[in-house]
């Protein structure tokens, strides 16, 4: 399968997941603190900092939004990039950039990483100074893993089933059956027999009458319906997506024996919030 971005979200488990960690995370609220001499600290309000962060980041996103957008980006490319905008020394807002737009990060003079990236179909260059990037797990201490690039497999197997299984239903929830004759056909004969026998194919032609001649007869394919909807490498599927997030199954709606990780909600959600929503914070 081509695991793309696009392609990967249309999996409700990958979907799900990216939802979950991104949404739940944007509900807290941001404050910005000052630390004084004496060790205390106050929040540091009308600062630079606490008005971009706390009341508007840039035109498009509120507070919200832009830790929803920061989760999101982490949690499907490993890492989550914005441009600072100044005047001066003064910092205005933040430019969110797309994760995928990001093109390469190279050592620059001084120790200083030069990012490139496209925006509005333009190449730019700009040193570590004027991006603000968060780096998800990774290896090299220089960039997050992208998911894609380590659970492709796992995400891809995901695409073939729902595949398999989309079209198993599109045709009708059964498979080919057989036609028997006592004569033996020539090949314009059996183009002739599978052309008209198309007619009944799909699930749009179930209630079509199907005509035999000359002593044919159809053997039509069972099939279980368990084995029709792939219930068992689905689920597997699902557990899988999970693994690469760090979710709870039971918190994006599977729900199995084998997926009730805790023995109550209470113990659900902090075993969610110690083991993957911490390291994100």
């Amino acid at each position: 399968q081509n695991v793309t971005l696009d392609r990967s979200l249309i999996i409700t488990a990958v979907w799900a997941c990216v939802r979950l960690l991104s949404e739940t995370i944007s509900t807290l609220p941001i404050k910005v603190y000052e630390r004084k001499a004496d060790g205390s600290r106050v929040e540091a309000v009308g600062t630079d900092l606490h008005s971009v962060l706390t009341l508007e980041p840039n035109s498009v996103q509120t507070p919200s939004k832009l830790l929803e957008f920061l989760v999101a980006s982490l949690s499907i490319k490993g890492n989550a990039y914005f441009e600072k905008k100044m005047i001066g020394d003064r910092l205005i807002l933040l430019q969110p950039i797309l994760p995928q737009d990001v093109t390469s990060i190279d050592s620059g003079p001084g120790g200083k990483l030069i990012y490139t990236f496209m925006r509005d179909d333009k190449e730019m260059k700009l040193n570590s100074d004027r991006i603000w990037h968060i780096k998800g797990f990774g290896l090299n201490g220089m960039l997050g893993l992208d998911v894609f690039d380590v659970g492709r497999d796992v995400i891809g197997a995901a695409m073939s089933s729902n595949e398999a299984s989309s079209n198993f239903f599109k045709g009708g929830m059964s498979v080919s059956g057989a036609v028997s004759t006592d004569a033996i056909l020539t090949e314009e004969q059996r183009k002739q027999l599978t052309k008209s026998l198309t007619q009944f194919a799909g699930s749009k032609n179930t209630s079509n009458t199907m005509v035999l001649e000359a002593g044919m007869k159809y053997q039509g394919i069972s099939i279980n319906p368990e084995q029709s909807q792939l219930l068992e490498t689905r689920g597997y599927d699902v557990e899988e997506i999970c693994r690469l997030f760090k979710v709870p199954p039971t918190l994006i709606g599977y729900m199995s024996k084998q997926s009730s990780w805790a023995s109550s909600l209470e113990a659900l959600n902090q075993q969610f919030l110690t083991y993957t929503l911490c390291p994100i914070l």
